[in-house]
């Protein structure tokens, strides 16, 4: 009896499908791809219970014929390429002729298309596990409309290992927002039980498209790139420094026209902003790269969500050196500004009598309290204020073993042992103690942030409840759609944390109390903060323990005393007693150090008086 046998067509259809349909997000890809190339400029997604029960995609492209639309549910029958050579040189989203096969292998699937500009009536196909069993002539609108119901039916092993609703949904949109970003001249809607999620009118401005999915918050802070060479075009944006985020969830990448997760450009950008942003930040951008489609390879993965480039180095090189340049001469250009408008403000507030010029106070970051600054009178200019960046970064590259090293570092001794002899506020941000022949420096507000973390982390790995406080006119909320079924879905782990939040429509929450420690921060924003983070962590493996301790970090930033505050004697002094207390007081949570220690000796050496 031989061995080797050939597998029936069905099984041959299921094992594809596991390449190409992983989950309901899978064939929204899929299926929003053919209406790409099918030169659409009207796509809508409907889906139920996130796509599990129903996903139906509407386009206004060419459609096709009797003929086409049985052969479309052919294994390997497309319209995209017909030769060896095609694959050299693919322009199209799909290509492979796999998707509406493999689809139909795990689900019903059922097409209403009609040509454009043809005489000839609308067609009607039904496919089931293996082959059409319908197809009529049907009256149906120029274009394609294709309903997939009951996704992996016949596959039960399958379906038993799909997610969560709220996850499920959480990757559509995910998927959504990658390839309405990469063709903004097309008009996207998403529905999601019979409610609208997102409308995006076309636009031939991917900066409105930004806009119109994540809000002038981002969009107002974009930084243009425009980059070109014989051999590779980038244009796009990247974020300004000031509006990087805690995750990874606003970078996109676009090859061609295809989202993509792309390693080398990635690093590339990361590596252009170094120094920019803190390590445990991420840059945001919207990039696009145009390149010969001969020289990258985006059939290496069943999905075609990864592509192969051949020459990965002058990629690397090409987006950094895209990106480093577009910051730098906004950068520069945004600091000569600043600069200009000091001076102006310097002359025309200089009082003559006492000789002495305010400097204008510094920009407020959101939930600080302006307290005034004045400083003494001098005028600054460029190219002092790149040297003193040089002369910082120089420090802070030191090697550890170098005698000069001044990067923070910590007390010799146990902090609890460490009575201070005196201490004072500078620039309403540091506190300054000193004890003998040794200097201590402390950032009030990363103190702070430790503080706080480790009492919510207290009360929470005991059970305990966090004390509330009721608010006398409740705060609306209204969030993005992927955040609003995460709060739902968390309404009592909330609770939990002393977060009293009820449903005030279909994307608006009122908040009735909160813990009493955020009674002064910009409750709507530390509530986003919070979603975004839970909400990019659900479809992780990440451990519960780990979800947690980063949301208590991101509530202690928002709970916690600011930079620019100015402290009475009273609250330094419990700032102080209160961090010599805590288990790790030399980090805030998230890595940034809280404490600098210099000694009298490299005081002195600076001013020349030791050597």
């Amino acid at each position: 009896m031989t061995k080797i046998k050939k597998l029936p067509q069905s099984v041959i259809n299921q094992i594809a499908a596991g390449e190409v349909v992983e989950r309901p997000a899978s064939v929204v890809k899929e299926l929003i791809e053919n209406s790409i190339d099918a030169k659409s400029t009207q796509i809508t997604v409907k889906i139920e219970n996130a796509g599990k029960k129903l996903i139906e995609i509407t386009d206004n492209g060419i459609g096709m014929n009797r003929e086409d639309a049985k052969k479309a549910f052919e294994q390997h029958s497309t319209s995209k390429i017909s030769s060896v050579e095609d694959l050299e040189k693919i322009d199209t989203m799909g290509f492979r002729g796999e998707a509406l096969a493999s689809i139909s292998s795990v689900s019903k699937v059922s097409l209403y298309t009609k040509e454009r500009d043809s005489e000839e009536s609308g067609i009607k196909a039904v496919a089931g596990a293996e082959k059409v069993d319908l197809i009529e002539e049907t009256g149906v609108e120029e274009g394609a409309r294709i309903t997939v119901e009951n996704l992996f039916t016949n596959v039960p092993a399958r379906k038993k290992f799909l997610k969560s609703d709220a996850t499920e949904l959480k990757y559509i949109t995910d998927m959504f927002v990658r390839l309405s970003l990469s063709r903004p001249g097309i008009h996207f809607e998403l529905h999601n039980n019979g409610k609208p999620l997102y409308i995006l009118p076309r636009t031939d401005n991917l900066k409105q498209r930004v806009f119109d999915l994540f809000g002038g918050d981002i969009s107002s802070k974009l930084i243009e790139v425009n980059y070109n060479s014989p051999t590779i075009q980038i244009t796009g944006f990247t974020g300004h420094p000031s509006v990087s985020q805690n995750n990874s969830n606003k970078q996109f990448i676009f090859l061609n026209n295809r989202p993509v997760h792309e390693k080398v450009a990635a690093k590339a950008i990361s590596t252009a902003f170094h120094t920019l942003i803190p390590g445990d930040k991420y840059p945001v951008y919207f990039l696009l790269i145009k390149i010969d489609p001969s020289r990258v390879d985006v059939n290496v993965h069943p999905r075609k969500n990864e592509v192969k480039f051949e020459d990965s180095q002058s990629l690397f090189m090409a987006v950094k050196q895209a990106v480093e340049q577009s910051l730098h001469n906004y950068l520069q250009s945004e600091l000569r500004t600043r600069v200009n408008n000091l001076e102006e403000t310097t002359i025309s507030r200089t009082d003559y009598k006492s000789g002495y010029t305010p400097i204008p106070e510094r920009p407020q970051w959101k939930g600080e309290k302006n307290t005034g600054s004045k400083a003494l009178n001098m005028k600054p200019d460029v190219s002092s204020i790149e040297e003193s960046i040089r002369f910082s970064q120089t420090i802070l590259n030191k090697p550890e073993n170098d005698p000069d090293n001044q990067t923070p570092r910590l007390p010799g001794e146990d902090l609890s042992s460490f009575p201070n002899e005196g201490f004072l506020q500078i620039f309403n941000t540091y506190l300054l103690i000193t004890k003998g022949e040794r200097l201590l420096i402390i950032d009030q507000h990363a103190a702070a942030e430790r503080i706080t973390y480790e009492e919510l982390m207290e009360k929470y790995n005991k059970g305990e409840k966090i004390e509330q406080q009721q608010l006398l006119t409740p705060i609306t909320v209204d969030l993005k759609p992927y955040l609003t079924q995460t709060l739902v879905d968390n309404l009592e782990n909330f609770r939990n944390f002393g977060f009293n939040i009820e449903e005030f429509g279909e994307a608006t929450f009122q908040v009735n109390s909160i813990p009493a420690i955020f009674k002064e921060s910009d409750i709507e924003s530390l509530l986003i903060e919070t979603l975004e983070i839970l909400t990019q962590e659900i479809k992780t493996t990440t451990p519960i323990e780990t979800i947690m301790d980063r949301m208590l970090a991101s509530m202690a930033c928002h709970g916690s005393i600011r930079a620019g505050q100015k402290l009475s004697r009273e609250q330094t002094q419990y700032l102080i007693e209160k961090l010599l207390k805590c288990k790790k007081p030399y980090s805030c949570p998230h890595g940034r150090p809280i404490i600098w220690e210099i000694s009298r000796y490299e005081i002195e050496k600076k001013f020349k008086r030791a050597k």
